[in-house]
């Protein structure tokens, strides 16, 4: 047998074909290079420890992240590094990515305080059983209803143009952009308060939410008192 075909054969252990067996070598030398490197580093990416390598981008709010191969992350995931909050604006995890998946990421200047709504759930016992009342009744536990801090984007100016300009926009008006979540607060004409303002919601852009993943951006105008 020739050495080409005990390589090739070397190659498809690891996989289908000659292909297969590439990518999972180099998705697995990866993967044993990165605990190794001076730059990976623990972040947590929504609450979970995640071993990254983060650069800088060219502004100071902005980053990237190199995940581990086949990590799966999403656009609104949070990710706290040290002790900053990013939102993740945009992942690469196809394609050539799948051995190189990539985050970008964005700083959050603030946090929306966000009522969790409240869930009515059927007590039951260990056994599974519901737990009844002396009349016999099912027995009901409510959870929910705590306020929340979420980590968001507030920004008092929008981009238009192919370079970028920032515009300011009309006074007392404000984008918030945050993780995607059901709730009662995040609702047309729900309030809020940040800053010490009162702000109610004018509008909300869902156009970057998959399914029940991904980023929204309010838009609030500031509460004048009478």
């Amino acid at each position: 047998m020739s050495y080409l075909n005990v390589y090739r054969q070397r190659l498809q252990a690891s996989g289908n074909n000659a292909t297969d067996g590439i990518v999972n070598s180099s998705k697995q030398t990866i993967k044993n290079n990165f605990s190794n490197s001076l730059f990976s580093e623990t972040v947590l990416i929504d609450a979970v420890e995640y071993e990254v390598i983060v650069t800088q981008e060219k502004k100071s709010e902005d980053k990237k992240i190199l995940l581990k191969p086949d990590t799966q992350i999403y656009v609104g995931s949070v990710v706290k590094i040290k002790n900053s909050h990013y939102l993740t604006m945009d992942f690469l995890g196809e394609g050539i990515n799948e051995i190189y998946p990539t985050a970008s990421l964005k700083l959050c200047n603030s946090s929306l305080p966000i009522v969790s709504n409240k869930t009515r759930d059927l007590l039951r016992d260990e056994n599974g059983n519901p737990v009844l009342d002396d009349d016999g009744r099912p027995q009901y536990v409510e959870t929910g209803g705590e306020t929340i801090p979420e980590p968001c984007i507030v920004e008092n100016k929008v981009s238009t143009g192919k370079d970028n300009e920032q515009l300011p926009l009309p006074e007392g008006r404000i984008n918030v952009t945050l993780k995607y979540q059901v709730s009662d607060s995040l609702k047309v004409n729900s309030e809020f308060i940040l800053y010490g303002n009162t702000y109610k919601i004018l509008d909300i852009d869902m156009t970057k939410v998959i399914g029940d993943k991904g980023i929204i951006l309010l838009n609030a105008e500031r509460v004048v008192s009478s």
